[in-house]
């Protein structure tokens, strides 16, 4: 069973509905968005293995949204596949040049997007074990960030179980540096 998660962004009720439900079908968890503005929101919180976004939308359009994702380092990786009633091939060309990582375009057949899915995030899912999931550009930067205040806690943590003699000064200094440690880690 998959445990890979798609945000899916159409301003059309019907078609992101079905499309969702298509793809929940496929034992992907799903989450929607009418617009790019909203997607972000929903990235705030939520990181998807794969995005599938519209072209043209009210608030936030796909263009728009696919700008801001590219050049957000934690979310740059993450395959980005259109889907548009444009077919027009010198449209199709701009986004795949632009970075996106493939395009559908109005009408497409279901099979046809399945398969894209698939592929796409088999690939993202093979580009991420090949580095841990920790290796960004030529720089091992998250493995550090992540354990240097996670050591700054467990460090914190043994000491405070391994003795009881500490006086209440300590213990505030003890229960402040694991605070800081755990806003950095956050």
């Amino acid at each position: 069973m998959s445990t890979n998660k798609i945000l899916l962004v159409d301003d059309e009720v019907n078609l992101r509905d079905t499309i969702a439900e298509l793809l929940i079908y496929e034992n992907y968890t799903v989450k929607t968005a009418a617009n790019g503005q909203d997607a972000l929101d929903i990235l705030d919180h939520w990181i998807p293995d794969l995005i599938i976004s519209d072209i043209m939308m009210p608030v936030m359009d796909g263009n728009d949204f696919h700008d801001i994702i590219k050049v957000n380092a934690n979310l740059s990786s993450i395959p980005f596949i259109f889907i548009t009633a444009m077919n027009e091939e010198n449209q199709m060309r701009k986004y795949l040049t632009k970075g996106a990582d493939d395009f559908l375009a109005k009408p497409f057949k279901i099979k046809d997007l399945i398969e894209i899915v698939k592929n796409k995030i088999d690939r993202f899912n093979k580009i991420k074990n090949a580095h841990s999931n920790i290796f960004i550009g030529k720089k091992n930067h998250f493995s550090h960030e992540i354990n240097t205040p996670l050591h700054g806690i467990l460090g914190a943590v043994n000491l405070l179980m391994k003795h009881d003699d500490f006086n209440k000064e300590d213990l505030l200094l003890f229960y402040e540096s694991i605070k800081i440690s755990g806003e950095r880690l956050n």
